[in-house]
């Protein structure tokens, strides 16, 4: 039964209440943009659903039974004309919508049978990110679905973010939570709700990986739409940002990629609106993406940045250029759904200030932006932030340098949000990468806008120097030089030192970086008993003491007194032998045995004493 009910809270969390919603709106029915819409937008009416519910003292979970029921009736009645529909209409319809898709990509449009150089170049470059775009989706899938039955592990996300939403399930306003928003509690409250306890986590955190898939989606389907090969870069640049900096907390419960998801979907609204010409269909994407700039506030307060500068976006991206309307009522329609934004906001803002006010709260504001960058001037904060972000700080100046041969719209998302929230992180929450969120999957959009302008610039260059009529054996040996003088500039240290950090990759990476983390902090390696092969890691090589996967009792015991030496050992539950295991267990609950660290089935031990 628990896992029908919590089959029924997925649906109410990703689906029954945005479907509803998205009836008022004259948008696009595309299948991504509907599936996505709807996700967000039952995200903020569950968040409100419970604000309410709270405060009049429901029972949350008769609360949302009944709240079900209405919402399944009303999805009966609004869309019976679809449901009575045959199912091969219903599928033959959308598979034909898809296919018309594909074939009206710019990258498969030209039809002249002799293509000149640029053009193939052009094709070619086309299909490979459209399946480089193809491929960082389905890694984002993989990430969602091998998460499915995992729970809350990491700090934030159980003293923090799961103990907001039990709160918010045992009908109380949660405490302790400083400034930080509530919407994605909110949500796991729902599941809570609806399944009538707390203890199954599964269903409440399986919506995390979501929202990674969901940015990647949504990029996606600019692409499609728009017909530009730039977005599908953005999707492949994404994967590798977003996978770089929120990799660890993509499933972990942490809500930095929710902040980015209800950022990029507000970004994709404005731009969805930019290229429509029916002025209502226009109108509803800026109204939703004002609710989604409420969102972003909502799922944590960074988001506050993006919702106060969505109107500059709004009027400057799609109200400007529309003659229909006048200025004034260009500048009434932004403050009307602005103030209805605000009324979205209010709830918790209003009241969780009060507590603050009260003393009833605390915010750690100025521990943030202060004693936690240990006396840094704002100069340091600076160069150290260009560090965290690594190779991906070039992505800045590049940029920077396209800005002015990029669409407008992005120029402006680019200078109100991406920019100037980006040096705010350098200079204030820059002690985390995560914190630059909101900025990250613009990042990526930008960054493949720009790569597919500078294509274009090569393009045209081919076109004007006609290369293509050098013969074929000239541009094979102006290739063969330029790899041969290339080939000097790449080091033989380089090489190994690239080899070095792939090779740490392999097998279970997770399990690899806390061994080496372990042993960086240590200050050298030591020798591991176990069946891991750790053998094939850089720096490991001699390190291992096999164990037989301890499933072998006497073979444990006899590999322990015979290396009395080896404190370490990197156990698999799964194929341990029982009586192995119980001994484990004993050793640690004495104290004999430390456990580092647990990964999935994996168990890293410390002999303290034997």
């Amino acid at each position: 039964m628990l896992f029908l009910l919590g089959l029924l809270s997925l649906v109410q969390i990703c689906f029954l209440p945005g479907i509803l919603i998205l009836k008022a709106f004259e948008v696009k029915r595309g299948i991504i943009q509907q599936l996505i819409f709807a996700f967000a937008l039952s995200l903020i009416a569950n968040h409100l659903l419970v604000i309410v519910i709270t405060s009049i003292h429901v029972n949350i979970t008769y609360a949302f039974y009944g709240i079900i029921t209405v919402e399944l009736l009303l999805l009966a009645k609004l869309y019976a004309a679809s449901f009575s529909k045959s199912i091969i209409s219903t599928i033959s319809s959308k598979y034909i919508a898809l296919r018309k898709y594909f074939q009206e990509l710019l990258i498969f449009q030209t039809n002249s049978s002799r293509l000149t150089l640029s053009q193939t170049i052009g094709e070619i470059v086309g299909v490979i990110f459209f399946a480089l775009a193809i491929s960082s989706i389905w890694w984002a899938f993989k990430v969602w679905f091998t998460n499915l039955d995992t729970v809350f592990t990491q700090w934030d996300s159980v003293v923090s973010w799961n103990r907001w939403a039990t709160e918010w399930f045992s009908g109380n306003f949660p405490s302790n939570t400083s400034r930080y928003a509530q919407l994605i509690p909110t949500n796991f409250a729902v599941s809570y709700a609806i399944l009538g306890e707390t203890t199954i986590q599964f269903f409440a955190k399986s919506i995390m990986p979501l929202f990674n898939l969901y940015i990647l989606l949504l990029m996606f389907d600019l692409g499609l739409e728009s017909k530009n090969p730039g977005y599908f870069i953005g999707v492949f640049a994404s994967r590798y940002i977003l996978k770089k900096f929120l990799g660890e907390y993509i499933a972990s419960g942490y809500v930095d990629v929710a902040l980015a998801f209800f950022t990029f979907i507000t970004v994709y609204c404005l731009l969805k609106a930019k290229y429509i010409s029916n002025s209502n269909q226009k109108l509803d994407y800026m109204r939703l993406g004002t609710i989604f700039a409420a969102g972003s506030a909502l799922t944590k307060q960074n988001g506050l940045f993006v919702f106060s500068l969505y109107p500059v976006l709004a009027f400057f991206i799609i109200l400007r250029d529309m003659d229909t309307f006048t200025r004034k009522n260009q500048l009434l329609e932004i403050s009307k759904w602005f103030g209805i934004g605000l009324l979205i906001l209010l709830p918790w803002y209003a009241f969780n200030e009060y507590r603050i006010i009260a003393g009833k709260n605390v915010t750690n504001i100025s521990f943030l932006i202060g004693d936690r960058h240990e006396g840094r001037n704002l100069f340091e904060r600076f160069v150290r932030a260009a560090g965290l972000l690594e190779e991906y700080a070039l992505l800045y100046p590049l940029i920077l340098i396209l800005l002015l041969f990029i669409d407008s719209a992005i120029v402006w998302i680019s200078i109100v949000i991406l920019i100037p929230y980006s040096i705010i992180w350098a200079l204030g929450f820059s002690t985390f990468p995560r914190n630059l969120s909101i900025a990250l999957p613009l990042l990526g959009l930008v960054s493949g806008l720009s790569a597919q302008r500078l294509i274009d610039f090569c393009k045209s260059l081919l076109t004007k120097i006609k290369i293509e009529q050098l013969k074929t054996y000239t541009v094979m040996i102006l290739v063969i030089l330029v790899v041969i003088v290339g080939g000097f500039y790449v080091s033989d240290s380089t090489l190994l030192h690239s080899q070095e950090i792939r090779q740490k990759e392999i097998l279970l990476s997770s399990i690899n970086h806390k061994i080496y983390d372990y042993f960086d902090e240590l200050g050298h390696v030591e020798p591991i008993m176990t069946n891991y092969p750790i053998k094939y890691l850089p720096g490991l090589e001699n390190m291992q003491i096999d164990i037989g996967n301890f499933s072998d009792y006497a073979m444990y015991r006899w590999v322990l007194d015979n290396h009395p030496e080896t404190r370490l050992m990197l156990v698999f539950e799964n194929r341990a032998d029982e009586q192995v295991l119980q001994e484990i267990d004993a050793e640690l609950k004495s104290g004999n045995f430390e456990l580092i660290f647990k990964d999935g089935k994996y168990m890293f031990i410390e002999i303290k004493k034997y």
